[in-house]
């Protein structure tokens, strides 16, 4: 199967993180690999090259030869499905951290059927949703007769409805965020997109941010209330999502990122999409002397955490 490029190497989602992320100081494409540039610690610069996909020794090669003259530290990166791992240098390691998830599942929109109304998606859509699994067939079906209403308009509201769910979810859920001001310039983008979920009340229980690149809308953030997870909210936004991609005529919804044995990984694997896998996240090391310290610094200051004063 063929994709388009990851989202992660367009060059709109490179100016967006330029202007988003303190610690990226450059991009800049070689070999049409979108290559990031971080301020690491201790002075430390290293390269983020997401699903690297070179198939010549010398591209990658000239590359590296171009990050040591830079004074770069490392390079991190996960490979695409098609990477030919034997053209990886020998001094490579498990990378220091996981920038993007490094498998994800794909959705075809090719036979979905569109509709400007949502309450008529379900019954529009029978012959789809006969690949969902039956476990999510029935949830989906719940979740219609319970009410629901979508919005997919992308207003500030909007905005405002996500960070205060997102935030609450976070907190239920422990994951960090980002600062709202990383989602401000997001939502201010052309490419992003936005679903908000809401009861029969009109009060906000779910929320969706997405962003549009070649042919794919790519689900990125979301949280929900509790009544939604009870009432299966979020298969009501999955479905909307897959409307908007229908609707603009993408071809592919990615479902952003996954990880078997978890509950969110096991909630996207009832959509039976195609599982994507990359490899990795790892590093290849320019600066050994200088990666060593940075190394045991990480692992100093994560000792330094996890000890409990009395």
């Amino acid at each position: 199967m063929n994709f388009p490029p990851y989202f992660t190497t367009t060059a709109a989602w490179s100016d967006f993180w330029m202007s988003a992320q303190h610690d990226l100081v450059d991009s800049f494409l070689r070999y049409n690999q979108r290559i990031f540039v971080w301020r690491g610690p201790l002075t430390s610069h290293f390269w983020y090259i997401p699903h690297l996909s070179l198939t010549q020794k010398q591209e990658l090669n000239e590359i590296i030869i171009e990050a040591k003259k830079q004074g770069v530290t490392w390079i991190t990166t996960e490979c695409a499905e098609n990477f030919d791992h034997s053209l990886l240098p020998l001094y490579r390691t498990d990378a220091l951290k996981k920038l993007q998830y490094h498998a994800t599942i794909v959705l075809d929109t090719n036979s979905f059927v569109p509709t400007t109304d949502f309450n008529q998606i379900y019954h529009q859509n029978h012959a789809y949703l006969l690949g969902w699994s039956a476990t999510a067939r029935r949830k989906l079906k719940k979740a219609m007769g319970y009410g629901w209403h979508v919005s997919t308009e992308k207003t500030p509201q909007a905005l405002t409805d996500f960070l205060t769910i997102y935030h609450d979810t976070s907190t239920r859920q422990q994951f960090a965020v980002h600062p709202n001001a990383y989602y401000e310039t997001l939502f201010s983008k052309p490419e992003s997109r936005i679903i908000v979920l809401k009861n029969t009340q009109g009060i906000v229980c779910g929320c969706w941010f997405g962003y549009v690149s070649t042919d794919t809308l790519t689900y990125l953030y979301g949280g929900n209330t509790t009544e939604a997870l009870d009432q299966n909210g979020q298969y009501c936004i999955q479905l909307a999502a897959l409307n908007m991609a229908k609707h603009e005529q993408l071809r592919w919804y990615d479902l952003g990122g996954y990880e078997k044995n978890t509950g969110y990984g096991r909630f996207k694997e009832g959509f039976h999409g195609i599982l994507r896998q990359f490899k990795g996240p790892l590093d290849i090391v320019i600066d050994p002397l200088k990666y060593i310290l940075v190394t045991t610094a990480k692992n100093i200051k994560q000792g330094v955490k996890r000890i409990r004063l009395p």
